[in-house]
Protein backbone atom coordinates (compact mmCIF):
# COMPACT_ATOMS: atom_id res chain seq x y z
CA UNK A 1 0.00 0.00 0.00
CA UNK A 2 1.37 3.41 -0.98
CA UNK A 3 2.07 5.83 1.82
CA UNK A 4 1.64 9.62 1.83
CA UNK A 5 4.29 12.34 1.84
CA UNK A 6 4.38 15.59 3.79
CA UNK A 7 6.16 18.70 2.49
CA UNK A 8 6.99 21.19 5.25
CA UNK A 9 7.27 24.71 3.83
CA UNK A 10 5.87 26.05 0.56
CA UNK A 11 8.34 28.68 -0.53
CA UNK A 12 10.08 28.39 -3.90
CA UNK A 13 11.86 25.12 -3.05
CA UNK A 14 8.77 23.59 -1.40
CA UNK A 15 6.75 24.40 -4.51
CA UNK A 16 9.41 22.80 -6.68
CA UNK A 17 9.27 19.60 -4.62
CA UNK A 18 5.48 19.58 -4.86
CA UNK A 19 5.42 19.99 -8.65
CA UNK A 20 7.97 17.22 -9.19
CA UNK A 21 6.32 14.78 -6.76
CA UNK A 22 2.91 15.36 -8.37
CA UNK A 23 4.32 13.93 -11.60
CA UNK A 24 5.77 10.84 -9.91
CA UNK A 25 3.83 7.77 -8.90
CA UNK A 26 5.52 7.26 -5.52
CA UNK A 27 2.77 8.37 -3.15
CA UNK A 28 -0.97 8.19 -2.64
CA UNK A 29 -1.35 11.79 -1.43
CA UNK A 30 0.84 14.85 -0.87
CA UNK A 31 0.20 16.95 2.24
CA UNK A 32 1.68 20.43 2.71
CA UNK A 33 2.40 22.13 6.02
CA UNK A 34 2.54 25.88 5.51
CA UNK A 35 1.44 29.14 7.08
CA UNK A 36 0.76 30.51 3.59
CA UNK A 37 -2.64 30.61 1.90
CA UNK A 38 -2.33 28.20 -1.01
CA UNK A 39 -5.24 28.28 -3.41
CA UNK A 40 -3.83 25.64 -5.75
CA UNK A 41 -3.85 22.81 -3.19
CA UNK A 42 -6.94 20.98 -1.91
CA UNK A 43 -7.80 22.26 1.58
CA UNK A 44 -7.89 18.73 3.01
CA UNK A 45 -4.22 18.41 2.10
CA UNK A 46 -3.17 21.66 3.79
CA UNK A 47 -1.77 21.22 7.30
CA UNK A 48 -1.18 23.85 9.98
CA UNK A 49 0.37 21.63 12.67
CA UNK A 50 2.59 18.59 12.23
CA UNK A 51 0.47 16.65 14.73
CA UNK A 52 -2.46 16.92 12.30
CA UNK A 53 -0.83 14.35 9.98
CA UNK A 54 -0.08 11.82 12.72
CA UNK A 55 -2.79 9.44 11.54
CA UNK A 56 -2.66 10.15 7.79
CA UNK A 57 -0.39 7.25 6.81
CA UNK A 58 2.69 9.46 6.33
CA UNK A 59 5.78 7.53 5.29
CA UNK A 60 7.93 10.34 3.93
CA UNK A 61 8.66 13.96 4.79
CA UNK A 62 10.48 16.75 2.96
CA UNK A 63 11.59 19.64 5.18
CA UNK A 64 11.72 22.65 2.85
CA UNK A 65 11.18 25.36 5.44
CA UNK A 66 13.59 28.17 6.34
CA UNK A 67 16.97 26.76 7.38
CA UNK A 68 16.65 28.26 10.85
CA UNK A 69 13.45 26.20 11.36
CA UNK A 70 14.98 22.82 10.45
CA UNK A 71 15.99 22.00 14.02
CA UNK A 72 12.43 22.63 15.28
CA UNK A 73 10.85 20.36 12.66
CA UNK A 74 13.38 17.56 13.16
CA UNK A 75 12.56 17.60 16.87
CA UNK A 76 8.81 17.64 16.11
CA UNK A 77 9.19 14.65 13.78
CA UNK A 78 11.19 12.78 16.43
CA UNK A 79 8.54 13.62 19.03
CA UNK A 80 5.54 12.52 16.97
CA UNK A 81 6.71 9.86 14.50
CA UNK A 82 8.99 6.89 13.95
CA UNK A 83 10.28 4.99 10.91
CA UNK A 84 9.77 7.91 8.51
CA UNK A 85 12.17 8.70 5.67
CA UNK A 86 12.96 12.42 5.79
CA UNK A 87 14.75 14.64 3.27
CA UNK A 88 15.99 17.89 4.82
CA UNK A 89 16.69 20.58 2.23
CA UNK A 90 20.32 21.61 2.38
CA UNK A 91 21.91 22.74 4.57
CA UNK A 92 20.87 20.49 7.45
CA UNK A 93 21.00 23.36 9.96
CA UNK A 94 21.83 27.05 10.12
CA UNK A 95 24.76 26.16 12.37
CA UNK A 96 25.99 23.04 14.11
CA UNK A 97 23.83 21.72 16.93
CA UNK A 98 24.23 18.27 18.44
CA UNK A 99 20.75 16.91 17.67
CA UNK A 100 19.83 13.35 18.60
CA UNK A 101 17.64 11.82 15.89
CA UNK A 102 17.19 8.06 16.13
CA UNK A 103 13.51 7.31 15.50
CA UNK A 104 13.51 8.29 11.82
CA UNK A 105 15.88 8.17 8.84
CA UNK A 106 17.25 11.54 7.70
CA UNK A 107 18.95 12.59 4.48
CA UNK A 108 20.24 16.04 3.54
CA UNK A 109 19.05 17.13 0.10
CA UNK A 110 22.35 17.61 -1.70
CA UNK A 111 20.76 16.69 -5.01
CA UNK A 112 23.87 17.61 -7.05
CA UNK A 113 25.35 14.29 -5.97
CA UNK A 114 22.91 12.81 -8.48
CA UNK A 115 24.05 15.01 -11.39
CA UNK A 116 25.45 12.68 -14.08
CA UNK A 117 28.71 14.66 -14.23
CA UNK A 118 29.27 14.20 -10.49
CA UNK A 119 28.41 10.51 -10.77
CA UNK A 120 30.75 10.10 -13.75
CA UNK A 121 33.67 11.87 -12.06
CA UNK A 122 33.30 9.84 -8.87
CA UNK A 123 33.65 6.61 -10.83
CA UNK A 124 36.20 7.80 -13.41
CA UNK A 125 38.58 9.25 -10.80
CA UNK A 126 38.30 6.35 -8.37
CA UNK A 127 41.86 5.10 -9.02
CA UNK A 128 43.38 8.18 -10.64
CA UNK A 129 46.27 10.14 -9.12
CA UNK A 130 45.05 13.73 -8.69
CA UNK A 131 47.41 16.66 -8.16
CA UNK A 132 44.91 19.44 -7.56
CA UNK A 133 41.20 20.29 -7.90
CA UNK A 134 39.62 23.72 -8.48
CA UNK A 135 35.92 24.07 -7.75
CA UNK A 136 34.19 27.30 -8.68
CA UNK A 137 30.56 28.42 -8.41
CA UNK A 138 29.55 32.03 -9.11
CA UNK A 139 26.15 33.59 -9.76
CA UNK A 140 24.03 36.69 -9.12
CA UNK A 141 21.65 36.31 -6.16
CA UNK A 142 19.02 38.80 -7.45
CA UNK A 143 18.50 36.50 -10.49
CA UNK A 144 18.02 33.29 -8.50
CA UNK A 145 14.23 33.38 -8.16
CA UNK A 146 11.63 34.89 -10.45
CA UNK A 147 9.14 37.37 -8.95
CA UNK A 148 10.85 37.27 -5.52
CA UNK A 149 12.82 40.24 -4.17
CA UNK A 150 16.17 38.74 -3.18
CA UNK A 151 16.34 41.05 -0.13
CA UNK A 152 13.27 39.30 1.32
CA UNK A 153 14.34 35.78 0.36
CA UNK A 154 15.67 33.17 2.78
CA UNK A 155 18.95 33.22 0.84
CA UNK A 156 19.68 36.74 2.11
CA UNK A 157 18.61 36.22 5.72
CA UNK A 158 19.71 34.36 8.82
CA UNK A 159 20.06 30.98 7.15
CA UNK A 160 21.43 32.31 3.85
CA UNK A 161 24.74 33.51 2.46
CA UNK A 162 27.14 31.99 -0.04
CA UNK A 163 28.65 29.42 2.33
CA UNK A 164 25.33 27.79 3.24
CA UNK A 165 23.49 28.34 -0.04
CA UNK A 166 26.37 26.97 -2.13
CA UNK A 167 27.43 24.25 0.29
CA UNK A 168 26.63 21.82 -2.57
CA UNK A 169 30.19 22.42 -3.75
CA UNK A 170 31.73 21.43 -0.41
CA UNK A 171 29.46 18.38 -0.23
CA UNK A 172 30.29 17.02 -3.67
CA UNK A 173 33.99 17.82 -3.14
CA UNK A 174 33.94 15.32 -0.28
CA UNK A 175 31.68 12.93 -2.21
CA UNK A 176 34.13 12.73 -5.13
CA UNK A 177 37.54 13.40 -3.53
CA UNK A 178 37.07 12.06 -0.02
CA UNK A 179 36.77 13.62 3.39
CA UNK A 180 38.39 17.02 3.91
CA UNK A 181 41.37 16.43 6.20
CA UNK A 182 42.86 19.91 6.50
CA UNK A 183 41.95 23.54 5.78
CA UNK A 184 45.06 25.57 4.94
CA UNK A 185 43.29 28.88 4.35
CA UNK A 186 39.73 30.14 4.18
CA UNK A 187 37.89 33.42 3.88
CA UNK A 188 34.12 33.78 4.42
CA UNK A 189 33.20 37.43 3.94
CA UNK A 190 30.69 40.03 2.80
CA UNK A 191 32.47 42.17 0.18
CA UNK A 192 29.86 43.29 -2.39
CA UNK A 193 27.03 45.84 -2.29
CA UNK A 194 24.33 43.16 -2.16
CA UNK A 195 21.78 44.00 0.53
CA UNK A 196 22.11 40.79 2.51
CA UNK A 197 23.01 39.99 6.11
CA UNK A 198 25.41 37.13 5.42
CA UNK A 199 28.59 36.32 3.48
CA UNK A 200 28.68 36.63 -0.30
CA UNK A 201 32.27 35.49 -1.01
CA UNK A 202 33.96 32.24 0.09
CA UNK A 203 37.51 31.01 -0.55
CA UNK A 204 38.79 27.68 0.80
CA UNK A 205 42.14 25.95 0.26
CA UNK A 206 42.68 22.53 1.76
CA UNK A 207 43.51 18.86 1.46
CA UNK A 208 41.11 15.95 1.16
CA UNK A 209 41.80 12.22 1.17
CA UNK A 210 42.47 12.18 -2.59
CA UNK A 211 43.73 15.65 -3.49
CA UNK A 212 44.65 19.19 -2.60
CA UNK A 213 41.84 21.55 -3.57
CA UNK A 214 40.50 25.07 -3.78
CA UNK A 215 36.84 26.09 -3.61
CA UNK A 216 35.62 29.53 -4.66
CA UNK A 217 32.01 30.67 -4.24
CA UNK A 218 30.29 34.00 -4.70
CA UNK A 219 26.72 35.25 -5.20
CA UNK A 220 27.45 38.68 -6.70
CA UNK A 221 28.84 37.61 -10.09
CA UNK A 222 27.03 38.61 -13.27
CA UNK A 223 28.75 35.66 -14.92
CA UNK A 224 27.11 32.30 -14.15
CA UNK A 225 29.66 29.55 -13.63
CA UNK A 226 29.78 26.12 -12.01
CA UNK A 227 32.96 24.24 -12.87
CA UNK A 228 35.34 21.60 -11.56
CA UNK A 229 38.89 21.54 -12.95
CA UNK A 230 40.90 18.43 -12.12
CA UNK A 231 44.66 18.24 -12.67
CA UNK A 232 46.00 14.70 -13.04
CA UNK A 233 49.34 13.31 -14.17
CA UNK A 234 48.30 12.91 -17.81
CA UNK A 235 45.21 15.09 -18.24
CA UNK A 236 43.44 18.26 -17.15
CA UNK A 237 39.69 17.65 -16.93
CA UNK A 238 37.26 20.55 -17.11
CA UNK A 239 33.71 19.76 -15.96
CA UNK A 240 30.99 22.32 -16.64
CA UNK A 241 27.78 21.76 -14.65
CA UNK A 242 25.98 24.65 -16.35
CA UNK A 243 26.54 23.45 -19.92
CA UNK A 244 26.61 19.76 -18.88
CA UNK A 245 29.87 18.74 -20.49
CA UNK A 246 33.33 17.44 -19.63
CA UNK A 247 36.42 18.35 -21.66
CA UNK A 248 39.63 16.32 -21.41
CA UNK A 249 42.81 18.29 -22.19
CA UNK A 250 46.30 17.04 -23.03
CA UNK A 251 49.15 19.30 -24.21
CA UNK A 252 46.72 22.24 -24.42
CA UNK A 253 44.39 20.36 -26.77
CA UNK A 254 40.95 18.83 -26.24
CA UNK A 255 41.38 15.12 -26.84
CA UNK A 256 37.97 13.98 -25.62
CA UNK A 257 34.57 15.49 -24.93
CA UNK A 258 31.54 14.13 -23.07
CA UNK A 259 28.12 15.78 -23.32
CA UNK A 260 25.37 14.97 -20.80
CA UNK A 261 21.64 15.33 -21.31
CA UNK A 262 20.31 16.80 -18.06
CA UNK A 263 16.73 17.99 -17.63
CA UNK A 264 15.86 20.70 -15.09
CA UNK A 265 14.52 18.38 -12.36
CA UNK A 266 16.57 15.23 -13.10
CA UNK A 267 18.78 15.46 -10.00
CA UNK A 268 15.74 15.81 -7.72
CA UNK A 269 13.99 12.84 -9.32
CA UNK A 270 17.09 10.65 -8.95
CA UNK A 271 17.45 11.82 -5.35
CA UNK A 272 13.87 10.73 -4.57
CA UNK A 273 14.44 7.33 -6.16
CA UNK A 274 17.64 6.74 -4.20
CA UNK A 275 16.22 7.89 -0.89
CA UNK A 276 12.50 7.11 -0.94
CA UNK A 277 12.99 3.72 -2.56
CA UNK A 278 15.49 2.90 0.21
CA UNK A 279 18.54 2.58 -2.01
CA UNK A 280 20.53 5.14 -0.02
CA UNK A 281 21.63 4.61 3.57
CA UNK A 282 21.54 7.71 5.77
CA UNK A 283 24.23 8.75 8.21
CA UNK A 284 22.95 11.52 10.48
CA UNK A 285 26.20 11.70 12.45
CA UNK A 286 28.11 12.30 9.21
CA UNK A 287 25.61 15.02 8.24
CA UNK A 288 26.15 16.72 11.60
CA UNK A 289 29.93 16.44 11.12
CA UNK A 290 29.52 18.25 7.79
CA UNK A 291 27.68 21.09 9.59
CA UNK A 292 30.59 21.29 12.03
CA UNK A 293 32.96 21.70 9.05
CA UNK A 294 30.81 24.59 7.75
CA UNK A 295 30.85 26.19 11.20
CA UNK A 296 34.63 25.83 11.41
CA UNK A 297 35.03 27.69 8.12
CA UNK A 298 32.96 30.55 9.49
CA UNK A 299 34.70 30.56 12.87
CA UNK A 300 38.20 30.48 11.36
CA UNK A 301 37.34 33.62 9.39
CA UNK A 302 36.20 35.38 12.58
CA UNK A 303 39.45 34.46 14.33
CA UNK A 304 41.48 35.91 11.46
CA UNK A 305 39.80 39.32 11.64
Amino acid sequence: MKKNVLIIGYGSIGQRHYKILKKLNFFKEIFVLSRRKIGTINKKNLIKNIKDVKYKNIGYVIIASRTEDHKFYIKEIERNFKNLIVIVEKPLLEKFKNIIAKKNQYHVGYNLRFHPIIQYLKEYLRKKKIYFVEIKCTSFLPKWRKNINYIKSNSSGIGGGALLELSHEIDYAQYIFGEILKINFNSVAKISNLKIKKDDNVIVFGKSQKSNFSIYLNIFSHYLERKIIIYTKNLTILSDLINNKILFYKNHKIIKKKIFNVEYNDTYTKQYKNIFLRKKISNFKKDLKFMKLIDNLRNNEKKNK
